[in-house]
């Protein structure tokens, strides 16, 4: 009996075992390389023209507003460089009231330029706004997350000057000396000095 029972249960095995099916993962376990992942933003140069002709000493009231708003019209002052070119005796005659401008629109001096130039009319000023672009990649619209295509476009899209996807920004300046002291003095053994707020704003006696 035990012999029979043996040989039913090594027959019934492989009928058994025939049921099982494996089935392929579905789409929602699947990560495609070739479709998702981090996206390369693009970056691309856009350069903006704008002639002022020239009827007086200083800017009228008219060609100040038609500066400001075709800076407003390029976006965020952030990422702009302004380029401005005319006649040496024009840009000397205008420049400090052309920079006051730029500056309240949020165009710093270092961003700005002055370019003499003899390849335009002596009466004109020409305005170039030099700025990147940052090109946000678009996405797969389906269930799968795709997270690193996401988190390229929300880059795109929130950076303030996209120039710096391509170089970092500059350093602010810094006290070279006090560093350099500082290190010399540890690598001396000597006392660091620490810095309290406990006597700000008081006079030095």
């Amino acid at each position: 009996m035990k012999f029979n029972l043996f040989i039913l249960s090594l027959v019934t095995l492989p009928l058994l075992s025939g049921c099982i099916t494996m089935t392929a993962p579905t789409n929602a376990y699947i990560h495609n390389e070739t479709i998702n992942g981090q996206k390369a933003i693009e970056v691309e140069l856009v350069n903006v023209k704008l002639s002022l002709t020239l009827t007086d000493h200083k800017l009228s009231a008219l060609q100040s507003s038609e500066i400001r708003h075709f800076i407003s019209q390029q976006g965020s002052s952030y990422k702009q460089r302004i380029l401005v070119s005319g006649s040496q005796d024009n840009l000397i005659r205008y420049l400090p009231q052309l920079s006051q401008l730029l500056i309240e629109q949020g165009i710093n001096q270092d961003k700005q330029r002055f370019q003499p130039t003899s390849n335009i009319a002596k009466n004109q000023l020409v305005f170039i706004s030099e700025y990147f672009q940052a090109i946000a990649p678009g996405c797969n619209d389906d269930l799968i997350a795709d997270l690193g295509c996401a988190n390229s476009r929300n880059l795109a899209m929130m950076i303030a000057d996209p120039a710096q996807l391509l170089r970092a920004a500059p350093r602010a300046p810094t006290d070279a000396n006090k560093a350099v002291s500082a290190i010399k003095a540890y690598r001396a053994g000597e006392p660091m000095q620490s810095s309290s707020l406990s006597g700000f704003g008081k006079d030095e006696q």
